[in-house]
């Protein structure tokens, strides 16, 4: 018997972090916009002193853009193997992506 599958399935990913890097990432929803009073954060669900992180949204473009200073990234603060979550809130909150960060120094 097949399973369906009921609700939304997040995207996997893998969140690159290097010491003394910023990250910069721009998250795209593709042939649409978005409505006004979009949102999007990035959490790591497993440390308590880094983050949320939001994103800049652009509605029109369904773009949300993060920076994150290097002096956040470093593997003391976010280690390799921390699990991240970016939610994406529109008339609903929902997981876009979530995955873990890998270290690349």
């Amino acid at each position: 018997m097949a399973i369906i599958k009921l609700g939304y399935e997040p995207n996997d990913g893998q969140l690159i972090l290097s010491e003394g890097a910023d990250w910069v990432c721009t998250l795209q929803e593709t042939e649409t916009t978005w409505p006004d009073g979009t949102t999007c954060r990035l959490e790591f669900p497993d440390l308590t002193s880094v983050g949320p992180f939001n994103a800049t949204v652009t509605e029109e473009t369904a773009t949300a853009s993060f920076v994150l200073q290097e002096t956040v990234t470093t593997e003391e603060n976010i280690p390799g193997g921390t699990r991240f979550w970016v939610y994406l809130v529109k008339e609903n909150d929902f997981l876009w992506f979530k995955g873990k960060v890998k270290r690349d120094e």
